[in-house]
């Protein structure tokens, strides 16, 4: 049966929060039901998210369908992997992105899955990492509420793919903004050439032109842009102007196609 006539259940991951959704079956699905579910404090650790997860699908409402996992940029780290001609496959690939990680976060990367996006040659590949236990867990979680797991995405991914007019400035910017991080992809035509998802500090534009900057100092981009920023809840007030790049707050769009790889992270054959 198509996935298009199924009910299918929408899973937005946090620190602090899980929200549920069930969509009617159909081409045009509209939302049955909704339920958000809150941690008492922010969790250093997914354990924590995950347990609320499990405890959530208790609930006889999400079982038994198809499921798309979204996962806040907490729970992800982000890398521009640079292009290496020297390398074939993507075995060879996913080993040089292993070894750039581990120069940065050490011992750590053992445990992590990485997801390279296929890019054209001689462009930067971005590459997505999850811990895999928090993967394996997620699924385990699912299956024991009878959920089939069809994707599991990066919120960032999901929202950027949603952006209207994406393709009309020269140099293109997107920032995905979450309480405490943001992320932040620079492009150049529809190639990445910049991907970082730091902790926000007191201000997010102060953090926006921290990165903005750095981007230039290491010639990533150049000559500013347009940089549109989307906000995962309440909004936070902006200058129409960060250093070279003109602002613009982002707003929902219908679901547009892969023009901009960011590591999308799929369950199938994970």
């Amino acid at each position: 049966m198509s996935p298009s006539w199924r009910e299918r259940i929408q899973i937005d991951l946090s620190p602090d929060s899980v929200v549920l959704t069930r969509f009617s079956r159909g081409l045009k699905p509209r939302i049955l039901q909704q339920g958000s579910y809150a941690l008492e404090a922010p969790a250093s650790a997914w354990e924590a998210t995950v347990d609320l997860l499990d405890r959530a699908l208790s609930e006889v409402r999400w079982r038994n369908a198809p499921a798309q996992l979204r996962l806040s940029s907490h729970f992800l780290r982000v890398h521009l992997l640079p292009w290496s001609a020297a390398l074939a496959t993507d075995q060879e690939r996913l080993a040089y992105a292993r070894m750039e990680l581990e120069a940065i976060h050490g011992e750590r990367v053992a445990g992590w899955t990485l997801i390279l996006d296929d890019v054209q040659v001689g462009a930067p590949a971005p590459v997505c990492a999850i811990d895999t236990a928090l993967l394996d867990a997620l699924r385990a979680a699912c299956r024991r509420a009878a959920l089939v797991v069809r994707s599991i995405r990066p919120n960032f991914a999901v929202a950027l793919e949603t952006q209207p007019g994406r393709i009309r400035a020269p140099r293109y910017g997107f920032a995905f903004v979450e309480a405490g991080r943001v992320t932040l992809a620079l492009y150049e035509g529809r190639t990445c050439r910049w991907l970082a998802n730091p902790r926000v500090g007191p201000a997010l534009s102060e953090t926006l032109a921290a990165e903005l900057r750095q981007a230039e100092a290491l010639g990533s981009v150049g000559g500013g842009g347009r940089l549109q920023v989307a906000f995962a809840l309440a909004r936070e007030g902006l200058p129409a102007r960060i250093g070279n790049w003109d602002i613009a707050v982002a707003e929902a769009g219908e679901p547009g196609g892969r023009d901009f790889p960011v590591g999308i992270l799929r369950a199938s054959g994970r």
